[in-house]
């Protein structure tokens, strides 16, 4: 009876231990353990591989998204994405206008230059209502206080809808100082040349008008009244 009361215990024990070793082998190979990660740990991880967090990928579309939508807006199918470099070799030859309004104030200036395969159109403006205003070059070189309707419509010699005439410049932004400036690039044109040029028979005419081409509306984009004008005269 002595033996068996021994043996019983020794296999007690040796249960027990065994219990042991296994509930310490399992805390060890728990997968919990091993691929539980904290969310901050995952963010910080992330960034520092990628460089940008989930939150700051979404402002970064959004901005892209405001800034293409504000191109698309000043912009117009004359000057888009285009450069003076573009253009080629300046060839020498300058033009200009001075936008005056119905009383006489000057409210801009503007600059052609000519190069090989196009022009480029640089204005000034000042003392303009703040907001967003139509610049166009009209057909006509004439330009009669108080409307301006001398000036003709958008200067269109490949007779393209709105906003894909030549004369489209598109939007200038002026602000609450009452200046602003505008670059834009016609391609495919010249100040006085035998192809396509601004200065024709009855000459040309630089507008600025009260409100804001929509880039869109038929025939001239719904820009409002004339609120400059400026003949276009070769230097």
């Amino acid at each position: 009876m002595r033996k068996i009361g021994i043996l019983l215990a020794a296999g007690a024990i040796a249960s027990l231990a065994a219990c042991a070793d296994s509930s310490d082998d399992a805390a060890t190979q728990d997968p919990a353990a091993d691929t539980t990660m904290e969310p901050g740990a995952m963010e910080g991880e992330g960034m520092a591989q990628g460089g940008m967090s989930d939150t700051d990928m979404t402002g970064a579309m959004a901005g892209d998204a405001m800034s293409e939508d504000t191109a698309a807006m000043n912009g117009s199918a004359a000057g888009e994405g285009a450069d003076a470099g573009a253009l080629g070799e300046a060839t020498g030859k300058t033009a200009m206008a001075e936008l005056k309004g119905a009383d006489g104030t000057v409210h801009g200036r503007a600059t052609l230059t000519e190069y090989a395969n196009g022009i480029e159109v640089a204005t000034e403006l000042m003392e303009v209502p703040s907001g967003t205003h139509g610049l166009h070059i009209h057909q006509t070189g004439t330009c009669t206080a108080p409307d301006f309707t001398s000036a003709g419509g958008h200067w269109n010699p490949t007779n393209e809808p709105h906003p894909q005439h030549k004369g489209d410049l598109g939007n200038v932004t002026i602000g609450s100082n009452g200046s602003g400036e505008l670059t834009a690039t016609i391609e495919g044109v010249t100040l006085d040349g035998s192809e396509m040029p601004v200065m024709d028979d009855d000459g040309s005419a630089m507008i600025l008008h009260t409100g804001m081409d929509d880039l869109e509306s038929q025939p001239s984009g719904d820009a409002g009244a004339r609120l400059a004008c400026g003949g276009i005269s070769m230097n």
